[in-house]
C-alpha cells in the first residue's frame, strides 16, 4: 500500500486516496471502551502498523470512533474491525456514511457500510493546441517558398 501510494504521488495532479476494509484490528482510536479487554499488547502493536502507515499518507479516518461494524454472534458484542480512511484532501467530501445491518448477509457478522462521497467533477478544458500532423504541407512548403524568395529579393 506504502509502495503504490508513493509511486503515484509524482505528478502534479492531486491525488485522493480511500483505503477501507476488514481490518481485523482493535485500538482505543476506534473501538468503544467497553472492548477494552481486546485492547491487548499484542492486538495494540498490530493496529500501531495501521495507525503509523495512515498517517504516512495522510489519511484521516472516515468512520467515527465506536461506530459498530461487527456483531460478534456468540457473544452480540458489538466491535469496530471494519473501517474507512480517506485522503485529507477528501475528508470534506465524505458527505454521510451509516450502517446498514438490515443489508447484512445471513450467517455474516460485519454489517455494511455505506459511504456517500461527494467528489464533484471538475470541468477541465484543455486549450486548443496544433495539429502537426494534419497539416497541408505542400501548401507550407510552397508558401515558405514564396516568403523566402521575397526576403531575399529584399520585399519583405
Amino acid at each position: 500500500m506504502r509502495r503504490r501510494a508513493h509511486e503515484g504521488s509524482g505528478g502534479a495532479q492531486q491525488q485522493h486516496l480511500v483505503w477501507l476494509g476488514n481490518f481485523n484490528l482493535h485500538h482505543p482510536s476506534w473501538d468503544e471502551e467497553q472492548n477494552s479487554h481486546l485492547f491487548t499488547r499484542c492486538n495494540l502493536d498490530r493496529a500501531q502498523w495501521l495507525i503509523d502507515t495512515t498517517a504516512e499518507l495522510d489519511l484521516q479516518m472516515a468512520l467515527p470512533r465506536g461506530i459498530p461494524t461487527l456483531q460478534v454472534m456468540l457473544t452480540g458484542n458489538y466491535t469496530h474491525p471494519d473501517n474507512f480512511f480517506v485522503s485529507t484532501s477528501l475528508c470534506g467530501a465524505v458527505m454521510k456514511w451509516g450502517m446498514a445491518p438490515e443489508e447484512q448477509l445471513a450467517r455474516t457478522d460485519h454489517m455494511p457500510v455505506i459511504t456517500l462521497l461527494d467528489t464533484g467533477l471538475m470541468c477541465q478544458t484543455e486549450p486548443p493546441s496544433l495539429n502537426y500532423q494534419a497539416g497541408d504541407w505542400d501548401m507550407v512548403i510552397d508558401e515558405l517558398m514564396v516568403r523566402l524568395r521575397k526576403l531575399e529579393a529584399g520585399e519583405a
